[in-house]
């Protein structure tokens, strides 16, 4: 389990890049010229700041860690009616 934790926190953003990425925001990402679906920023104690979506299935809790070479953060540009 070591091995792969190691080798998962080698393939996350490098330092200079890690500046630009906020905690707790969702990014959409890409790797290889490929998207790959969207996930959160979070620090991890085991595996190092990383990608990472949860999700539910049967029952189980799954957690996701995504490795990419390109992010864009998502922003939402919901517009409020007016209340007038």
């Amino acid at each position: 389990m070591r091995k792969l934790e190691d080798y998962v926190k080698m393939l996350q953003p490098k330092e200079e890049d890690k500046a630009i990425l906020l905690y707790g925001s969702q990014y959409r990402l890409w790797l290889l010229g490929n998207y790959i679906g969207t996930a959160v920023w979070v620090h991890d104690h085991r595996l190092g700041d990383s990608f990472q979506n949860q999700v539910v299935v049967n029952g189980q809790l799954l957690q996701f860690v995504y490795v990419a070479d390109t992010f864009e953060l998502v922003i939402n540009t919901r517009r409020q009616k007016a209340t007038n």
